[in-house]
């Protein structure tokens, strides 16, 4: 009837939603404008709710947001950072092996991108302090 070939995702954050996958962005968009279908945007990164990134490219971290803060390490291709606060286009990250933490950038002046969110996130709970993986 309306032809089209999605895959339905259950929600995490969420008890009754669920996240459509479509073939193409076409599909999804002519979808979206026979049925009002919101679109789909992950929790930020938060004190409460920290998010695995990959690192694309060698990272200069810096103590503040500013670029012109003291640095105090480099973050190689491919090391995760779990990123608990975006601003503009920077993000404080610390390490899940328990190193410093610090600011760096998402991506370049040019629109690059240097961290690649991960599917996984951490969440914690303000009455425990527990940490819950989803995966």
């Amino acid at each position: 009837m309306f032809n089209y070939n999605i895959e339905i995702i259950k929600d995490m954050e969420n008890d009754n939603s669920y996240i459509l996958v479509f073939d193409t962005e076409e599909k999804a968009q002519k979808a979206n404008a026979q049925f009002s279908l919101p679109k789909y945007r992950p929790r930020r990164p938060s004190r409460d709710n920290h998010v695995l990134y990959k690192v694309l490219s060698t990272l200069t971290a810096r103590k503040g947001k500013s670029l012109n803060s003291e640095i105090v390490g480099v973050l190689e291709k491919n090391d995760i950072i779990q990123v608990n606060h975006i601003k503009k286009r920077r993000a404080r990250f610390t390490s899940p092996q328990g190193g410093p933490g610090g600011w760096v950038s998402l991506h370049g002046e040019r629109g690059e991108s240097f961290l690649e969110r991960c599917e996984q996130t951490i969440t914690f709970t303000k009455v425990s302090h527990k940490a819950e993986v989803i995966f």
